[in-house]
């Protein structure tokens, strides 16, 4: 598999490093001219390190501003959610067992915190509901976007295969077209060529000097039609 740019150059500076550091051990008279020419390489690779990145977030931010990229941007945002709200399911199911086990050590209890710690369960369980809400939701969202996207790609699909289909068709006209002329330039040659072996076997019945003249005047007559053709 071949290299791409970006891996050839880093290559080519991996090298150039190797070799300026061979070259100021062997020739360190030319120490400093060699360090300059590798902080250039190295200010070289900083220039186009920084115009990859610059051109990669203008590609990012483009690819958001199309409608794959706005709908791939809602469906991260929606399992982003997913997630968040499950782990928050997960830490609610932990203070209400720590509640309900503080409740229910058996040992007693002041009214007045018991009555507390009941209403901090209910709050918590009416928390717990309401996450699994915003949990299907966005589940459903999640669907309904990837069905979106995905009728749109294939819409984009279509497109294209309608576009190769009209290529095909308009190569299809342009065959017709060269088959047509071929087969009335084989029929031409075909032509000739019966012409000329009918010619050549006159030529050879040929008993008088004038009929072989006139078989030459036609021949030469032909063959100026194919140089014309």
């Amino acid at each position: 598999m071949g290299l791409n740019k970006n891996e050839k150059l880093l290559w080519i500076g991996v090298v150039a490093i190797v070799a300026t550091f061979f070259l100021m051990r062997f020739f360190p008279f030319l120490r400093f001219v060699l360090i300059a020419l590798l902080l250039l390489v190295a200010l070289g690779f900083s220039i186009m390190g920084l115009v990859t990145f610059i051109q990669k977030k203008q590609k990012d931010r483009e690819f958001k501003r199309t409608t794959v990229g706005q709908v791939r941007s809602r469906i991260e945002y929606c399992r982003n959610q997913i997630q968040k709200n499950k782990n928050e399911l997960e830490q609610i199911r932990q203070d209400i067992r720590e509640l309900e086990r503080d409740l229910d050590a058996g040992i007693e209890i002041a009214p007045q915190h018991k009555r507390e710690g009941e209403s901090l369960i209910e709050g918590f369980r009416s928390e717990f509901k309401l996450r699994q809400t915003k949990i299907g939701f966005f589940e459903a969202c999640v669907q309904k976007l990837e069905v979106l996207l995905h009728n749109h790609n294939i819409a984009q699909q279509l497109v294209e295969k309608k576009k190769a289909l009209e290529q095909l068709k308009e190569n299809h006209y342009e065959e017709l077209a060269a088959m047509e002329e071929l087969r009335t330039q084989v029929e031409m040659d075909t032509h000739y060529l019966n012409t000329i072996r009918e010619l050549s076997t006159q030529m050879f019945l040929s008993q008088t000097v004038d009929d072989a003249l006139l078989l030459k005047l036609e021949l030469e007559k032909m063959t100026s039609e194919l140089d014309n053709i």
